[in-house]
C-alpha cells in the first residue's frame, strides 16, 4: 500500500516513546509546580534545565549531520527544544515573583538566569538558521514532503509556510536577544540600590513594583495568579504534544512507539520519579491548607468537615509537614 511505502524508521534515541513520555511528564510537572507546589519550582526548573542542555547538544549534532537527517526529524527536535525552553520561564522568571514572601521558596541565581538566556538564544539562532538556510540541506521525506501541525496540517516545503516560520523565528531571536540584554543590564547596572530608587520614581515602573508587592502580600491573589499561569502552560504544552505526535504520524515515522533502548527508559524513569515527587508534595500542600482552615474554624468555634479534621491530624503527626522552630 502507499502508506507502507512512505513509512521510515525514526530516531528512537532522540524522540522515542520513553523519551517523549518522560518529557511530557516533566511538562506536566511544570504545571503542577506552578499551580500547587511553588516551593518545588527551583527543583523542577533545574531538572528542565539539565534536559535542555543535553537536548541542545543533540540539536547541534543533528545540524552537523544534516545530509543524513530527515527534515521531519529536525522539525520535531526544534518543537521539543522550543517548548522545553518555554517550560523554564513560567517557573523561574515569572512564578517566583508571585510566591508569598513568607514561603520558603528558593530563587534561582543570576548564573542560572544567564544559563537559561544563553540556551534561549541558542534555540532562536538554530531556528533562524534552519528555516532560512538549513532546511534545504536536510534529507527529504520518502513521501516527498515534510508536514507539521500548526492548528492545521502544513507542508513545510511550501513557500508561504516557510515564510511564516521565518518571520516567527526572527521575532523569537529578536525577543530573546533583547531579553538577554535587559537581563545583563539589570544585573550589572540596575542592581545598585540608588539606580533602582531612581527608576522606581517613574510612575509606570512604580506601579509595576507596587503591583508585585501587593501580589506577594495577598495569598489568595497569588494562588489565583499561579493557577491562571498554570492553565496557560497547560494549553501550550497540550498544543505542543499534539504537534509532536501528529508530526510523527503524518510523516509516517515508525520505530518510535516502543521502549527498546536504555536511554528511553532512563528518561522515562526520571520523568515518573519527578511526577510522583510533585504529586506527593502537592498532596502534603493540600493537607496543610485543609489543616489551616480546620484550625481557624476550631478557634472560631465553627463546625468543620471530617476531611479538614483528618488533614489537621495528618499534618500534626507527620514530621515532614511540621516547620522546624528557629533556634
Amino acid at each position: 500500500m502507499a502508506v507502507s511505502q512512505c513509512t521510515r524508521q525514526g530516531n528512537s534515541d532522540i524522540y522515542g516513546l520513553g523519551i517523549r513520555i518522560g518529557l511530557y511528564l516533566q511538562w506536566i510537572a511544570t504545571v503542577i509546580a506552578t499551580a500547587f507546589v511553588p516551593d518545588q519550582m527551583l527543583e523542577t526548573t533545574t531538572a528542565n534545565t539539565v534536559f535542555v542542555i543535553a537536548f541542545s547538544v543533540v540539536t547541534f549534532a543533528l545540524c552537523g549531520a544534516a545530509a543524513d537527517t530527515p527534515a521531519a526529524d529536525m522539525v520535531i527536535v526544534l518543537d521539543i527544544y522550543a517548548v522545553s525552553i518555554y517550560a523554564l520561564y513560567p517557573l523561574s522568571w515569572m512564578g517566583r515573583r508571585f510566591v508569598p514572601s513568607r514561603s520558603d521558596f528558593r530563587q534561582s541565581s543570576a548564573l542560572g538566569e544567564l544559563i537559561k538566556a544563553v540556551l534561549t538564544n541558542c534555540m532562536a539562532v538554530v531556528n533562524v538558521w534552519f528555516w532560512f538556510r538549513g532546511i534545504d540541506g536536510f534529507a527529504s521525506s520518502p513521501c516527498g514532503t515534510t508536514v507539521t501541525f500548526v492548528f492545521a496540517k502544513l507542508d513545510v516545503d511550501g513557500h508561504a509556510v516557510r515564510t511564516v516560520f521565518r518571520v516567527m523565528s526572527c521575532l523569537l531571536l529578536y525577543f530573546s536577544v533583547w531579553c538577554t540584554l535587559a537581563l545583563v543590564v539589570l544585573l550589572l547596572v540596575v542592581a545598585p540600590a540608588t539606580t533602582v530608587y531612581i527608576l522606581c520614581r517613574k510612575k509606570t515602573l512604580r506601579s509595576v513594583v507596587r503591583f508585585y508587592r501587593s501580589q506577594s502580600r495577598n495569598e489568595s491573589r497569588v494562588r489565583t495568579f499561579r493557577r491562571v499561569l498554570a492553565a496557560a502552560d497547560t494549553v501550550v504544552f497540550a498544543l505542543a504534544i499534539v504537534d509532536i505526535e501528529l508530526t510523527i504520524a503524518w510523516n509516517s515515522i515508525s520505530s518510535v512507539y516502543d521502549l527498546r533502548s536504555t536511554g528511553q527508559i532512563i528518561l522515562l524513569v526520571i520523568g515518573i520519579a519527578t511526577m510522583l515527587n510533585l504529586l506527593w508534595s502537592a498532596a502534603l500542600a493540600g493537607l496543610k491548607d485543609n489543616a489551616k482552615e480546620e484550625t481557624k474554624a476550631v478557634k472560631a468555634g465553627k463546625h468543620t468537615t471530617r476531611l479538614a479534621q483528618l488533614s489537621r491530624e495528618i499534618v500534626l503527626t507527620n514530621p515532614a509537614t511540621i516547620p522546624q522552630k528557629q533556634k
